[in-house]
């Protein structure tokens, strides 16, 4: 627990600020040192903050410590001036929403974010919720008052309440001409009020309607302080306005309770004074108080002095409060103390004090690094998340990519030489029905029926001609269709599990680093989709097969039927002409006396020669057939693997693992490039108040 306000007093922070450099660097010790140098930009506190310096530059911090940090400036030199500090407040806020877009961060410091430069340039806004029904723009026409007197200012003011939606918060704020403006999400009156301009503060008057409304949620969250106006009559409040008030009260920091009392009924004790206001009614006022029992200044600003701590406690009004708001000490100790006072003016007089306490350069400075301490941990969070995401994506990247592998050479390879084997079945089936119709002839056959040994020779080679591979490939196809469906099933389900992840990716605000990556990414991505449309076979179902129809083709085409018909015509007249040159030889021999038995046998001599060259022809004839669809089957092996290899490995699974390896390279590459954005985030961490700048 840091030390409390006793340690403020000039004594002991003389004694802290003198001794920090031989104390222990404990919390307590740097706290202490802390709230000593908080009011180093404090006008009445320059000669104190001069002796407040350390010894020791490299121990002690010469200004503000950040909470989660160890030192900030760590030179004695003299401090940047106001304009040069703002600078590079401003210059680490636009780092940081640089960090934010590239990572397109949804993160609940966002807002905060943007405020940045309204909270070093603060501009105190004051929002009064009416509660059962009451109407606090009547408290906001009360704390303005009209101190000019102005007509304009009467008109602005009744003109806000009789024809603006009473259900958008109104924000009151000073301009040059006086208008009532509507918006989306608010209303906006503007205001002929100096001490407005000079004070630049803005009262909104929100609707308990509003505050069940997530648009309006920004406008709330710009409030600094809460007022909370209930009637004097109320006792309870509805469920629906407690929980919405409970939830408020998570956002804002510091809620004002004020009671509207009758006149009739105001407290006669020493210590109050009452102011009726324009409606009739006095308000009086407490405190509601944070968890650690902190006001406004307290949370935000830590060593700031309490602006309650001179009023008395008004205990039957707290515990009423706490009643109403359903928030018990034990059950939920939201409010430790509550102080009361009353009169309007005094809660201006406060209001306006606690801005000029804020609007000091060193609590400007204080809370423009508490916020950027938030942020900066809230995007290193997020950088340490995104980069997990992009090692993990990479490596199930790697894991699909593997898988993808080792399913194309080893599954699909292997499928593939199973249902090539089919080749040779049909072809032993081919070749037995050769050798049947081989069997079923003679060669003598050739001599006088060749036409019926062609037809049935023909029939033979193109009977069931590779009908068994052509189904098996068929089938074939359909498996493979089936395994690359599901294997891009796998790959797009990670990539749709990964799609917020390459959103952001995507929307990387692009540079040298990120833009080839997008590139990558949306090409990769829209290969994967033309891919994996439904109802559609990335493998075409015949392409396998058409290799098969080409050779059975080859099979049923006149030429083969010409080429046998041919061989057997020319073998049956190549036989027919020996015998028929012996005979001649033997009828010549015989007409020129030669003896009979000699003529004999010269033609004998010749049909046996003629019978040989038909048996011969036979043999080469039944050779050639069975040898051809052998070699027929070797080429279709070769046509079907270099089909598969093309058609599946080539156009196919080699993109696909391409597209992951591209993948892979590109989410390693944004890995990296978020470790090295949370390594720049940690310097900007580190030195985002010095002097050199924050590159």
């Amino acid at each position: 627990m840091f030390p409390s306000t006793p340690l403020l007093i000039r004594g002991n922070r003389l004694r802290a600020a003198s001794s920090y450099h031989l104390r222990p660097l404990t919390h307590a010790s740097r706290h202490c040192h802390f709230l000593a140098t908080a009011w180093h930009y404090a006008p009445h506190r320059r000669r104190l903050t001069a002796a407040l310096r350390p010894r020791d530059p490299l121990r002690g911090p010469a200004g503000v410590l950040l909470p989660g940090t160890l030192r900030r400036w760590q030179s004695v030199q003299p401090q940047p001036t106001l304009p040069a500090l703002d600078d590079q407040i401003l210059d680490t806020l636009r780092q940081l929403q640089r960090c934010q877009d590239a990572l397109g961060a949804d993160s609940h410091y966002q807002w905060q974010v943007s405020r940045l430069s309204d909270r070093i340039c603060p501009n105190f806004n004051i929002g009064v919720v009416g509660i059962n029904g009451c109407d606090g723009r009547q408290l906001i026409r009360a704390l303005l008052g009209n101190p000019l007197g102005s007509e304009a200012f009467t008109q602005a003011i009744a003109q806000s309440v009789t024809s603006l939606p009473a259900e958008k918060p109104c924000v009151y704020r000073f301009g040059k001409a006086p208008a009532v403006l509507t918006k989306d999400d608010e209303n906006e009156c503007v205001l002929p009020l100096d001490w407005l301009q000079e004070r630049n503060m803005a009262l909104v008057h929100v609707p308990v309607q509003a505050l069940e409304t997530a648009s309006h949620l920004h406008v709330l969250q710009a409030l600094d302080v809460i007022i909370l106006v209930n009637k004097y009559t109320s006792t309870q409040i509805p469920s629906a306005e407690r929980r919405a008030l409970q939830d408020l009260l998570q956002v804002i920091p510091r809620a004002i309770w004020v009671q509207e009392l009758p006149v009739t009924t105001l407290p006669t004790q020493s210590h109050e004074s009452s102011t009726v206001g324009v409606s009739g009614m006095s308000h009086t006022m407490a405190e509601l108080v944070t968890v650690q029992g902190k006001s406004l200044a307290q949370s935000l600003f830590p060593g700031a002095p309490s602006l309650w701590s001179a009023f008395p406690v008004a205990t039957a009004m707290a515990t009423n409060a706490q009643a109403l708001l359903q928030e018990s000490p034990s059950l939920s100790p939201r409010y430790e103390q509550l102080w009361s006072h009353s009169g309007v003016v005094p809660l201006k007089s406060l209001l306006q004090t606690q801005f000029d306490y804020t609007a000091q350069h060193g609590i400007r400075n204080q809370t423009a690094q508490l916020v950027i301490a938030a942020v900066l941990r809230d995007l290193r969070h997020t950088l340490a998340r995104t980069n997990q995401q992009f090692q993990t994506l990479a490596n199930e990247l790697m894991t699909l990519r593997a898988r993808l592998t080792t399913a194309c050479e080893q599954e699909w390879t292997q499928g593939l030489a199973n249902d090539v084997a089919w080749i040779d079945r049909d072809i032993q089936h081919t070749q037995q029905q050769v050798r049947n119709a081989f069997g079923h002839f003679n060669f003598y056959h050739l001599l006088w029926d060749a036409t019926r040994v062609t037809q049935a020779l023909v029939d033979a080679l193109q009977n069931n001609y590779f009908t068994g591979i052509e189904t098996r490939l068929v089938f074939s196809a359909g498996k493979l269709n089936a395994q690359l469906t599901t294997a891009l099933q796998t790959i797009n389900g990670q990539l749709e599990a990964s799609q917020a992840l390459f959103a952001q990716w995507v929307q990387w605000q692009p540079d040298t680093n990120t833009a080839d990556a997008s590139a990558e990414l949306s090409r990769g991505l829209a290969a994967i989709r033309d891919w994996n449309q439904p109802n559609r076979d990335l493998v075409d179902p015949t392409c396998l097969t058409q290799i098969v129809w080409q050779f059975q083709g080859q099979a049923v085409r006149l030429a083969l039927v010409d080429r046998v018909a041919r061989r057997i015509e020319t073998t049956s007249i190549q036989g027919i002409a020996v015998q028929a040159s012996g005979i001649i030889a033997a009828v010549t021999a015989y007409f020129f006396q030669v003896p009979l038995e000699y003529a004999l046998g010269l033609g004998g001599l010749s049909g046996l020669l003629g019978l040989f060259w038909v048996k011969l022809r036979w043999n080469q004839l039944e050779r050639a057939l069975l040898e051809d669809p052998q070699k027929k089957a070797l080429a279709l092996r070769d046509a079907v693997q270099i089909k598969f290899q093309r058609r599946v490995r080539d156009e196919i699974v080699q993109p696909i693992e391409t597209t992951l390896d591209d993948l892979h390279r590109q989410t390693t590459k944004m890995a990296q490039h978020t470790l090295s954005m949370e390594q720049v985030l940690r310097k900007i961490e580190r030195l985002h108040f010095e002097r050199d700048g924050l590159h």
